[in-house]
């Protein structure tokens, strides 16, 4: 079918496609995409940096990386060696990302194409707005919104996932149904592909243009879409996984948990989601009779992602965090887009419509500030700002690995040497009998993997130490023993650390565990917990790992002299995940004894070990 959504002046293939306009509204146009190209650029920039960084764990960026490079082997969303992705997500459609390890095989492969994803949704964005003829300032500022909003830098910087497929495919299904071409099938067919409940971010914009745009083909696409979700949810779903979606995502139903997350912090929370929904629609808001009003594509086309926030038990959901900003970052962009064509073709786009566009710009600004990864942003740390020096030697050491044996190492690791066909983290090698041959772990993580039975493996003569550099170790089960000894000798030496108690504020802690090192003491009590310690010789530098295990928690460390009483350090840890351990670094006045004191100050933290990183 021709599409026949263009005007007559662009079917003519005049070259001004933007609407004539002052001066100033093309200023303003140019200035927001360059603004946007540069933000895109240190897009680009952040992920590298925080990839290299060991940030991302094996659930979700190691999962989706070893399933997609097993697709690309011609093993069909493989993970774990024989379990599918599909267990997790009906994603059919990421199969289509495996020629991504054909070009370029490489782990930062994902978050690479993730960002292009973004890049290529602007990219149809502009083009859209160029086939309606819409002025320059107001789609130079939906662009940019689309590309630097929070939940787009969220997006494109916290792991891959899935859901940035939605990045291209909504923006390509809305360019379709716009101009009304019955091409809009394929991009729906895809995007319907990519999990079970995408059906949810596109029922209302086809509904909308079938209503709104009398568009018949849009009710088939509508009827189909509705009836596919249906189908996955209810038959699919469980005929694959053997048990419905209520038994795999067991929270759905559950009423009590669900109100519990509607109280307290967790009701803030929610209110600054739907808030930072909200925001980006009101520089489009019109007054009838001194009535606000707002457009009806605008709240319509997020409005069922809306209404399942409420029934979500998820923080980083209902907070629009992570990859679950991307169902409202793209119906928010395609209700601006459609709220501008109608305007257009009701010729009342009034001259305030690039005030409008810096009104919208202002309020990515005000959420860059607030939720932003680039610089001046309110989440922006060392690990989005400064590559990790030692990434090199730690892709080197990734692609030496044989390729053939099941891999398993921890989950900081996991995000380098996702892309072979067998490899699983530590947590999964403690929660299953399995017995893998070959690892690749840090000096602390491989000294504690399977509970110390890794290192006992390599004491018997049934593993061996194939490689060691001070710092990472590679073991397999077809090595030499020559050298087995004396590596075993040099990462007891090297590791210096003191494996703590769990311990949360309630008062629930536990003792401590397999105290290790020069430890002159250690208790554990409702406020906190002492360790009195013997610093190496040669150390200057403290490192603690912890974790959250509630919203928003806090702790203080404390380091005392224990001869002397003088303050050596004092430092405040916020871990950021449950998921994941933070390691906190203080350096310290050497002392030959010193006190530790770590006190909980706002909700609930684990902790797993403190020990002294050799000095450079």
């Amino acid at each position: 079918m021709v599409d026949n959504g263009a005007t007559p002046e662009y079917r003519r293939g005049q070259s001004k496609c933007f609407p004539e306009a002052p001066v100033l509204h093309r200023v303003i146009g140019g200035l927001l995409l360059a603004v946007t190209a540069a933000g895109l650029a240190g897009l680009l920039h952040a992920a590298w940096c925080v990839f290299s960084n060991g940030t991302f764990a094996f659930v979700d960026y190691g999962v989706y990386t070893n399933a997609i490079w097993n697709t690309s082997r011609f093993h069909f969303l493989e993970i774990l060696g024989s379990e599918s992705y599909l267990s997790s997500h009906l994603s059919f459609s990421i199969a289509l990302l495996a020629p991504v390890f054909w070009i370029w095989n490489h782990p930062f492969a994902l978050m690479a194409l993730q960002w292009a994803m973004l890049v290529a949704g602007a990219v149809i964005t502009l083009h859209t707005a160029k086939r309606r003829c819409l002025p320059l300032a107001p789609a130079a500022a939906i662009v940019l919104f689309f590309c630097l909003y929070g939940f787009a830098q969220a997006v494109v910087l916290n792991e891959f996932h899935g859901l940035a497929m939605y990045l291209v495919l909504v923006p390509w299904l809305f360019d379709r149904l716009s101009g009304r071409s019955l091409w809009a099938w394929l991009p729906l067919v895809i995007l319907l592909g990519v999990r079970e409940d995408a059906f949810i971010v596109v029922v209302p914009m086809l509904l909308y243009i079938a209503v709104r745009e009398r568009w018949a083909p849009a009710w088939s696409m509508l009827a189909a879409s509705t009836l596919f979700g249906v189908f996955e949810l209810t038959v699919l779903f469980p005929l694959i996984n053997r048990e419905p979606i209520t038994e795999t995502r067991s929270g759905l139903l559950d009423v009590p948990m669900l109100l519990t997350f509607w109280q307290g912090k967790w009701l803030d929370h929610r209110i600054a989601g739907y808030a930072w929904l909200l925001l980006p629609m009101l520089p489009f808001l019109r007054f009838k009779r001194w009535l606000p009003r707002l457009p009806c594509p605008l709240w319509f086309f997020p409005s069922a992602f809306a209404v399942t926030m409420a029934f979500a038990y998820l923080p980083t959901y209902f907070g629009l965090t992570h990859h679950y900003g991307t169902p409202a970052l793209v119906t928010l962009t395609a209700g601006m887009m459609q709220t501008l064509i109608e305007r257009r073709r009701e010729g009342v786009l009034p001259l305030s419509v690039p005030y409008r566009a810096l009104a919208l710009s202002a309020v990515v600004a005000v959420s860059h500030v607030m939720n932003g990864f680039l610089p001046g942003g309110g989440n922006r740390t060392d690990e989005y700002a400064h590559p990790n020096p030692d990434v090199d030697r730690i892709l080197t050491i990734a692609r030496s690995l044989p390729e053939r044996g099941f891999l398993f190492t921890e989950p900081r690791l996991t995000g380098f040497a996702a892309n072979r066909r067998l490899i699983a983290d530590s947590l999964y090698l403690e929660m299953n009998d399995v017995r893998p041959d070959l690892f690749f772990y840090t000096v602390t993580g491989f000294r504690h993997a399977g509970n110390g039975e890794v290192l006992q493996r390599v004491r018997e003569g049934t593993l061996t130490v194939d490689f060691f550099d001070g710092d990472y170790v590679v073991a397999s089960d077809h090595g030499s023993m020559e050298q087995n000894d004396a590596m075993v000798a040099r990462i007891l030496h090297t590791e210096r650390l003191v494996r703590m108690a769990n311990f949360e504020k309630s008062g629930a802690h536990r003792a401590f565990s397999d105290l290790r090192g020069d430890v002159l003491a250690a208790a554990s009590d409702a406020e906190g917990i002492f360790v009195g310690l013997m610093p190496p010789a040669d150390a200057d530098a403290m490192v603690v790992e912890a974790r959250e295990m509630t919203e928003d928690s806090r702790a203080v460390l404390t380091m005392t002299d224990s001869v002397t009483g003088e303050r050596l350090a004092e430092l405040t840890m916020a871990p950021t995940t449950p998921l994941i351990w933070d390691m906190f670094e203080t350096r310290f006045k050497h002392a030959s004894k010193v006190d530790v004191r770590i006190e909980v100050l706002e909700g609930s933290m684990e902790f797993s070990h403190i020990f002294f990183p050799p000095a450079p």
